[in-house]
Parts: structure tokens; sequence; C-alpha cells
């Protein structure tokens, strides 16, 4: 398919009561892209500033869609827009994220060239102000686990580093996603309101869609004190959706290690988040399995794979050269 048979992609928005700057400067960053066939797909979750968010999106696309919805709930809203869209890839950034110069161009030639059904790219940070950040948080970052070229990750893959790391494999931002195959699973699951991504690249998964990822930064996720996630620390959901999937996807762990690995990364994020605020609702609903030694050596991998002292195990499992 090429930009002159239609649309490419559907840049999918989900909005509420955006920052108009933020907005202006997500958009902005969609237009550098060069890339022509693009539609861009808002959706917006009751916001009380509809008026002022219409006129900056007609400021910068002369093909989108909005839809005004009731406050339906930000998953809800999300799937508004990817059942909008009509490219044939979609992206879905955040509203106040920004994308990073030819990143739509990288990860198209990614999609295009080994016909993929999910392209990942990495992510950098910037703060309120537009500047650089470091990552936030803790445990294994990306750069340890995936290849440092473009690979290709398997279905198991995919599984196991989601139950050991969490959303190791990125958000929404940095993932350009077949539609047909996006919308034909449902797209992303209403019952989790803090982990819809992770639960969704898990079951893209085991539905057998083929995965690819680039190095290369692809988009800036900014951290501010507004952002969701950190309401779903502190109410605790964050942690009920970590238990969830874990409930859900623990068949594809083959061993007691794993396991307890995966049960040993709960605990730490049990930790950090109350640390941070929240609450322990669902901490100890799964349990360690095995001899005892097994069990503190997979707490005490993880609590090393933390500070930094131990190689990441999932390292393993972080893609294979793609054309090799």
């Amino acid at each position: 398919m090429t930009e002159n048979d239609g649309t490419l992609v559907s840049i999918c928005i989900p909005t509420y009561n955006a920052d108009l700057q933020y907005l202006d400067e997500l958009l902005s960053s969609i237009r550098r892209q060069g890339v022509a066939a693009v539609e861009i797909v808002v959706a917006d979750d009751g916001s009380k500033n509809v008026k002022q968010v219409e006129e900056v999106i007609s400021r910068h696309a002369r093909n989108f869609v909005i839809r005004w919805n009731a406050h339906i709930g930000m998953v809800e809203n999300w799937n508004s827009a990817v059942f909008q869209a009509s490219g044939r890839y979609m992206m879905i950034p955040g509203q106040d994220d920004v994308l990073a110069n030819g990143a739509l161009r990288r990860l198209i030639d990614l999609a295009e060239t080994y016909r993929l059904d999910l392209s990942l790219g990495a992510e950098g940070y910037i703060d309120s102000k537009g500047l650089r950040r470091p990552r936030p948080g803790f445990g294994a970052s990306r750069a340890k686990i995936f290849a440092d070229e473009p690979c290709a990750l398997d279905a198991q893959a995919v599984l196991r580093l989601g139950l050991l790391y969490g959303n190791v494999i990125g958000d929404p931002c940095v993932a350009l996603m077949r539609r047909e195959f996006l919308q034909s699973i449902g797209g992303f699951d209403p019952k989790f309101r803090h982990a819809c991504d992770l639960e969704l690249w898990m079951r893209m998964a085991a539905s057998g869609a083929t995965i690819g990822r680039t190095p290369e930064v692809v988009a800036l996720r900014r951290i501010h004190s507004a952002n969701a996630t950190v309401s779903h620390v502190k109410t605790g959901v964050a942690q009920e959706d970590r238990t969830l999937i874990h409930a859900l996807y623990c068949e594809y762990l083959t061993d007691d290690y794993q396991w307890n690995r995966s049960v040993a990364r709960l605990y730490t994020h049990g930790f950090f988040d109350l640390v941070r605020g929240g609450g322990v609702k669902s901490l100890w609903q799964a349990g360690l399995r095995g001899p005892a030694l097994e069990r503190v050596r997979a707490l005490v991998d993880d609590c090393c794979e933390n500070v930094g002292i131990r190689s990441a195990h999932g390292r393993r499992w972080g893609g294979v050269g793609l054309g090799k």
C-alpha cells in the first residue's frame, strides 16, 4: 500500500480536558513526520474545553475526525478512536506525548518490510517544559532487554516479558498496529483501567500477531503530576491490573523460576506503589512456588536487576535480528 492508495496511518488521539499547549506540540510533531496519507482521529471523553480542542486540531490537520463522547471512561474512549479509524495502520499517542522526527516513517518501513502486525520503537521522556529527562522508575530498562538492532519478537517472548517485567514492551505512543488485526481482537479490554496497553500487547501475541521492534526512539512521553499513572498508583488500580494480568497469562510461564520471578515483580511493583502513596490491595494473591532456595533465588535476582548489579534475565527473549 502506498500513500496514494488512501489512508495509510490513522493517528488516534484520545483526549480528556487536554492541555492545549501539549496537544499543539503533539499535532506539530505529527505534521513534521512528512507522511501525507495520515488521518487524525480524536475521541474526547467529555472534556470541558471541547471548542478549544477542536480549534487546535483544525489548525494542524486537514483530514481529521472528532468523536465527542459523554464521559465513558479512559479505555472505552480509546476504543472509540480505534473503531473510528480507517487507515491500514494506527498509532495511539497520549494527548501530551510528542512523536520523534521521522518516527512514523521508520515504523511504517519496519511494518511494511516484515509484514508486522505490531511494530514497536523505543521511547524517551520529557518533562512539563519539554526538556529531556532520564527514564523514571526502576528495574531493567528496555535497552538492557531488547536487541540493539531491529528485531523480531515471538509470542512467548512478549508474554513472558510482560509477566516478568510489566510493560517493558512499550506504551501506545511507540506502537504502530495493523488496524484490521487490532479491531479483530476487540481493541483494548475495558476490564483494565491502567495496564490495558500491556494486556493488549500480550493478547495480540497470544492471538498470533507478528511483532518487531526498532531500538530507535520514536516518541517522547511527557512525565508530569497530572499523568493518569499517578492516580492509578495511588488508588491501587495499577496493582489490581498487574495481578489480573498474572492470573490470565501465567500459563505461559514454563517453570517455577519464571513463576517466582513474575511473583517477585508483583511484590516489587507493589512495594514501590506503596512508597509512592499507593495502597496494598491484591499484592499477596499470587504466592511463590517450589523449594525455599528457589524462592529466595527469584527474589534476590529480581532485586539485583532492579538496582542494576545483575544483567536482565529477560535479555534471552529480547529478540532476533530481523532478516536473520
